[in-house]
Formats: structure tokens, C-alpha cells, sequence
């Protein structure tokens, strides 16, 4: 273990705790704690959680890939969706189920389970929808590319978890989404860059879109196969 994450400060009662190349999101309410994703391991997490709140904690995790569930082995209460169980369970851990809709009761706060596949069959956003902020995973991501091209992952899935966060949008009047954290690139995003990976994977459906061989280095983690496209500001790897 090292001390390699610092802790930044995001609301009242949440904070991101960055690591290398990953972050992790935690949120306190009057009588409990949420960390979302415990990153890639070789990091202390549990001692970036006691710097913010000695609260009992549970773990959620947004999916399944192993630089979001590396640190699980730190934490004994763990939940996933039912479709990221499977992978989880290899990686020797048992979380318990928890599906789209299901709430996680902070004490005076409530963290939603919102269903946004398409990253991969099971990925969730938590969503504190008082205070308006959605911690979305891999499902959007500021400044690198979103990658749809593991196994499990589905473009169509994707479109229509666009259209769900697009749907959340703040209308000025509260109680929808004002605030989008991702686990990669860029620590917030906002609804224009959802509508940008929107219409990028909607013209790769329609192949109006041409893709990119990967850059060197990437082919090694990724599919052959695999292009980048890119429009405007994103790029997804499908």
C-alpha cells in the first residue's frame, strides 16, 4: 500500500479521491457513507476515507473492470449489478445485488442506482438528486475516449444511456442533474459533452462516422479490431 490520492473536495458531504490514471467518488450523509469504485489497488483508499468521515461505509461499484474493484478487498459491504456479478465474483469478491432505482439511504441523503450499460452490460451512475450530482463511471468522460469495444459493451445500450442522462437535465427549477463526475479524464463534465457522445455513437450506428486505427500502445489492452471516432470534442472506441 502507498499514499499515492489526494482528496478533493467536490459538495458538501462528497468528495473524488484521485489515484493514478482512476478516481474514486465518496459520499457522506448524517449516518452513512458511500464510496463509488474502489480503484485499481496499491493505493491506501481506506485511509483517504477517514480523512473525510468516520461514518459506517458501504462500496458500490459503477461496473466490473478491475481499476474500479481493485480495492474492494478493503471493504466487507460491497454491491454491484446483477450483470456485473459474474466478473466480480472471479475476482474473488461477493458483493451483494442492487438494480436500477434501488436507493442507498446516507441519513438525510439518498443515492439512486441509475442503469447506464452500454461501457459494459451492468454499468450504474449513482445520482444524489437533491443535490443534483451524478456520479456516472465510464459511462461519460472529459478529454479521452469512452471505449465501448470490451467484451459485454454495446453501442445501442450506450445511445439510450445517453438519452437517459440527457433526460436529467436541470430545467432551472432542481431536483435533475447539475453535475456530472467521471472515474477518467476530466473530473466533471457537463450535458453538452453527453449530447456530443450521444451524436458520436449515433453516427457510428449509422456509419456515418469513419474510424481510426488506435494510437500506438493502445492495441494492447484493447480489441484489434477496435477504431477511435472522434467528433468534435469526444471520441469513443468501439
Amino acid at each position: 500500500m502507498n499514499n499515492s490520492y489526494d482528496v478533493k473536495a467536490l459538495a458538501p458531504g462528497a468528495w473524488a479521491i484521485e489515484m493514478e490514471k482512476v478516481r474514486a467518488f465518496l459520499v457522506a450523509g448524517d449516518t452513512s457513507a458511500l464510496l463509488i469504485d474502489t480503484g485499481a489497488g496499491g493505493v491506501n483508499l481506506r485511509a483517504a476515507v477517514c480523512e473525510c468521515t468516520a461514518l459506517p461505509l458501504r462500496v458500490v461499484n459503477t461496473h466490473s473492470h478491475y481499476d474500479h474493484i481493485s480495492g474492494n478487498r478493503d471493504f466487507p459491504m460491497q454491491f454491484a449489478h446483477p450483470l456485473e456479478l459474474s466478473a466480480l465474483l472471479q475476482a474473488g469478491f461477493r458483493p451483494n445485488p442492487v438494480g436500477d432505482g434501488a436507493g442507498f439511504d446516507l441519513g438525510g441523503r439518498i443515492l439512486q442506482v441509475v442503469g447506464l450499460p452500454g461501457h459494459s452490460p451492468g454499468s450504474i451512475g449513482l445520482w444524489d438528486a437533491e443535490a443534483g450530482l451524478l456520479f456516472a463511471g465510464d459511462t461519460v468522460a472529459g478529454g479521452r475516449p469512452v471505449t465501448l469495444c470490451l467484451t459485454g459493451a454495446s453501442l445501442e445500450a450506450y445511445i439510450r444511456s445517453m438519452g437517459r442522462i440527457l433526460a436529467m437535465e436541470d430545467d432551472g427549477e432542481g431536483g435533475t442533474v447539475r453535475r456530472i463526475f467521471c472515474c477518467h479524464g476530466s473530473l466533471e463534465v457537463d450535458m453538452d459533452t453527453v449530447r456530443q457522445l450521444k451524436d458520436c455513437a449515433e453516427q457510428i450506428q449509422r456509419g456515418e462516422l469513419a474510424g481510426e486505427p488506435l494510437p500506438d500502445g493502445s492495441a494492447r489492452t484493447l480489441p484489434e479490431a477496435a477504431r477511435i471516432y472522434r467528433l468534435g470534442d469526444v471520441a469513443l472506441i468501439v
